[in-house]
């Protein structure tokens, strides 16, 4: 019988992951791995501590003679002309140098047979690659276009939704078939997202045995949640007075994020924007008809647990995203959550009739706008804090309440400036040394 284990791979694959292994461990002082794998890399790692710890001192202290480039006050090298060719100086200095004993040096000779060589990164030179996507994405014109563009994708919804319903003979009451609706619509968002992330993936999106967990948990917080709640809620209360409640879900995310998973700090900047930002969506339907002091548990109610349940998505995905494509994640949520939807719409009686070109070509148009925005949301989640993105809902409340009302005023203008104010406050970037 064998003294190690085969872990499922050949000699050479077998001795490879090893070395891999032991050298992180031994750099890190921890990894992630299996049990089986971690038996094995234990065998290994003990053999050389033990080793390591018994050679440590066995060494001598030697003076030698060394060339040393000289430099100037600025750290560059001193160069002189010979024979008409620029060369560097060079002065002798004494160096003390650890000299190895031969059992030491034996030792040495066996470890690196063992470990992979490392490449200690400087600490005055360790910190991000120029030009990295990560780099790219946290740019303030980018985070700005790209929550902008899903905003403006969000808010063409609404309409199209309405057009959608009308086409389907969908009526306004009608919630079990509006559900039955939103199932279709995020089934088919949740099959054009993972064909699109394949593609720029170059190669199919499949999850992983691990991710399946994180996708049931997002499509029951973002898809069924979230939607469930909303629709229901609207049914029992006016359009103005959800989406000021839909509002708040900014305020929700930055609070769990900060509060309850400490992704992030909590402070006076973000507080101060998320209040001028909300004051912004609040301004634009000020004495609207639609705003009154009623309170019902079905319509106001349910609409914020939609936003709770939307708030704790958007801090799960970010967290998701650590480990996980964000596209593919958003991609199978959307299926899960779409069938889910489905399910439960036919279920209250719903029913969806109607299909024909124009129609049809609607519903594909809807999907495809769910799997765009929450893509690009995804990813800017991954790269950027929560209130940076999150923040960017009250563009899309304001511009939402200002579209049911088809006019834009100068308490509208008012009230955006106030939203873009929240968002800059939010945004805005501190000087270096200055508190955040």
């Amino acid at each position: 019988m064998a003294k190690y284990r085969k872990l499922g791979r050949t000699s050479s694959q077998r001795k490879a992951l090893l070395r891999n292994q032991v050298t992180a461990l031994l750099n890190n002082g921890k990894i992630v791995t299996t049990e089986a794998k971690a038996k094995e890399i234990r065998k290994i790692a003990e053999g050389l501590i033990a080793l390591a710890v018994k050679e440590k001192d066995n060494f001598e202290e030697v003076t030698v003679k060394a060339k040393v480039a000289r430099k100037d006050k600025d750290g560059k090298r001193v160069k002189e002309v010979v024979d008409g060719k620029k060369v560097t100086v060079y002065d002798e200095v004494d160096k003390t140098i650890k000299k190895d004993m031969p059992s030491r040096l034996h030792a040495r000779r066996q470890m690196l047979k063992v470990l992979y060589p490392v490449k200690e990164v400087p600490t005055a030179q360790a910190g991000k690659k120029k030009n990295t996507k990560e780099e790219f994405m946290t740019k303030t014109i980018v985070v700005w276009l790209g929550a902008l563009l899903c905003c403006g994708l969000w808010g063409s919804a609404f309409p199209c939704i309405k057009i959608g319903y009308q086409m389907f003979a969908i009526g306004a009451e009608d919630t079990a078939s509006q559900i039955l609706f939103a199932g279709y619509r995020f089934t088919l968002a949740g099959i054009l997202t993972i064909i699109i992330g394949s593609v720029l993936n170059r190669g199919v999106l499949i999850p992983k045995r691990q991710a399946f967990g994180k996708i049931l948990w997002l499509s029951m917080l973002q898809t069924v949640g979230q939607y469930l709640f909303f629709y229901i809620g609207l049914a029992h209360t006016t359009g103005v007075k959800a989406s000021i409640i839909e509002a708040v879900n900014v305020f929700v995310a930055i609070l769990v994020a900060s509060l309850v998973f400490h992704q992030e700090k909590l402070t006076a900047d973000k507080i101060a924007g998320c209040v001028i930002g909300f004051v912004g969506v609040v301004l634009v339907n000020l004495t609207g008809n639609g705003l009154d002091a009623t309170f019902s548990f079905l319509g106001e109610g349910f609409i914020f647990l939609s936003t709770v349940a939307y708030a704790f998505s958007s801090v799960f995905l970010k967290r998701y995203s650590k480990t996980e494509n964000p596209v593919l994640l958003s991609g199978y949520q959307f299926v899960l959550g779409g069938i889910i939807m489905s399910v439960c719409g036919f279920l209250m009686g719903g029913k969806v009739t109607g299909f024909h070109a124009a129609s049809t070509a609607m519903l594909i148009y809807l999907a495809l706008i769910s799997a765009v925005a929450y893509s690009l949301w995804g990813i800017l989640l991954k790269y950027n804090p929560i209130s940076r993105v999150a923040v960017f809902g009250f563009m899309l409340s304001a511009l939402l309440l200002n579209g049911e009302k088809q006019t834009l005023g100068i308490k509208s203008v008012i009230a955006l400036v106030f939203v873009c104010a929240g968002i800059y406050i939010v945004n805005r970037e501190k000087k270096t040394g200055e508190k955040r």
